[in-house]
């Protein structure tokens, strides 16, 4: 018996100067789920998107939200620069904010599967023709190879504070990535991508 994956519309922004997603999935797939599903870009809204092995530590899901790439972070790359960008966000159990064990097992956990994520969505859209990009969760740096200029784009960059649905937090210690509606019980990986 295949179980299938309810995807729910949360937002669609399309002008000539922005063009943005949000697919949230609502229940994850048992682990015998179908790995991988094509999507198309933005500008084409994806109709259909992969499907995730359940995590026993994960809450239900992850969202997918593409969004223009602010000039700031295209700038970084030194050979194409992209002008899309496709964040892939988990909820947490636990508060990234506030160190403990369960978080950071929890945290180790997603940013493998994130290191996968990304890998794989990347591979997808550049077999569609585009150039796609990821960067590795765990070393900041491009997972193809792409070079960028200050040598890494970190998860807590500050620029990413100029996207809709993200803020950055100095924690003192620190900075951390803020999603608008987890909060920071989140953990979000990017995929770069030129039209």
């Amino acid at each position: 018996m295949r179980n299938t994956q309810k995807r729910t519309l949360v937002s669609v922004i399309n002008s000539s100067s922005t063009n943005s997603a949000v697919l949230t999935t609502q229940k994850t797939l048992p682990k015998a789920a179908t790995p991988f599903v094509s999507f198309s870009t933005a500008d084409q809204l994806p109709s259909q998107i992969y499907s995730t092995p359940k995590v026993s530590c994960l809450s239900e899901g992850h969202t997918l939200k593409f969004d223009s790439c602010p000039a700031s972070i295209a700038s970084e790359f030194t050979g194409n620069q992209p002008n899309k960008i496709l964040f892939i966000t988990y909820q947490t159990e636990n508060d990234m904010a506030k160190w403990s064990n369960e978080m950071e097992v929890e945290r180790k956990i997603i940013v493998e599967k994130l290191k996968n994520d990304v890998t794989q969505v990347a591979l997808q859209v550049s077999a569609q023709g585009y150039w796609a990009d990821g960067i590795n969760p765990t070393t900041g740096k491009s997972i193809f190879g792409s070079e960028i200029r200050s040598g890494m784009i970190i998860e807590s960059d500050t620029r990413f504070g100029a996207l809709e649905d993200f803020e950055v937090e100095d924690l003192g210690c620190c900075t951390i990535l803020k999603h608008l509606t987890y909060g920071t019980n989140s953990i979000s990986g990017f995929v770069f991508y030129k039209q």
